[in-house]
């Protein structure tokens, strides 16, 4: 029984067990490198568009948004960890934190009631940092 939810929730998510995996790599890794190929129009197509609306909260919360992607780039490298708690934080910086993962393509959700709510972020299977970041 055990073992079927985890074939399950593995096959929800992507995930392989090591002993089918062809690399290392292949588990819950996912692209940190902005390798897009320079087309005819300089990767203007390829570029994620933030709206003005998170570029200016960003500009607000410069702090949060350096260490954020910093932890974030760290953890789609990190092949073991499908998640990532993160610091308790205001309501307006969560708001952010929940705009800004949807052009990463991280799952997130809040938890626990204020002051101590925080944000947990969930690896998927097409999870892979934006270009260029914010």
């Amino acid at each position: 029984e055990k073992l079927q939810r985890n074939k399950a929730f593995a096959d929800a998510l992507g995930v392989q067990p090591a002993t089918v995996r062809h690399s290392i790599n292949s588990g819950w890794a996912r692209p940190t490198d902005a390798t897009i190929s320079l087309d005819e129009f300089g990767n203007e197509l390829n570029a994620a568009i933030y709206p003005d609306s998170l570029l200016s909260q960003a500009r607000d919360r410069m702090g949060l948004l350096l260490k954020l992607e910093k932890k974030w780039k760290a953890f789609l490298k990190d092949d073991k960890a499908a998640s990532l708690p993160l610091n308790p934080m205001d309501k307006p910086s969560r708001a952010f934190v929940h705009h800004y993962s949807d052009f990463w393509n991280l799952k997130t959700e809040s938890f626990d009631p204020e002051p101590r709510r925080y944000i947990h972020c969930v690896k998927m299977m097409d999870t892979y940092m934006p270009y260029p970041l914010l």
